[in-house]
């Protein structure tokens, strides 16, 4: 989920997906995400991840919560940042979204 400025202020070369012509005219990934509201949303996150710089994901993630508060389901997103991970499933990302999907399956 890193935003233009994320990737920017990193020089991060990141995946395709990212790099859509004209889509930085109508929002950023972060707004892109934040659509989701109302559905359950859990997001995991590595603090060393080096393609998803944790100060901007940091920064980022009280806009998507706002999107869910907005739409009165502010219950509905979650997120996750292990201290430990890198851009990994560490285990205890894989236990909490594990978690998410018993309670919302």
């Amino acid at each position: 989920m890193p935003s233009q400025a994320a990737m920017d202020a990193a020089g991060l070369n990141h995946s395709f997906s990212n790099y859509i012509p004209g889509l930085g005219r109508y929002g950023d990934i972060p707004d892109y995400v934040a659509l989701c509201a109302p559905r359950r949303l859990h997001l995991n996150f590595g603090a060393g991840d080096p393609l998803n710089p944790i100060a901007f994901v940091k920064s980022e993630l009280p806009s998507i919560a706002a999107a869910y508060r907005d739409t009165g389901a502010e219950s509905s997103f979650t997120w996750l940042i292990d201290e430990e991970a890198g851009h990994e499933l560490s285990e205890t990302m894989k236990e909490r979204m594990l978690q998410v999907f018993r309670e919302s399956l």
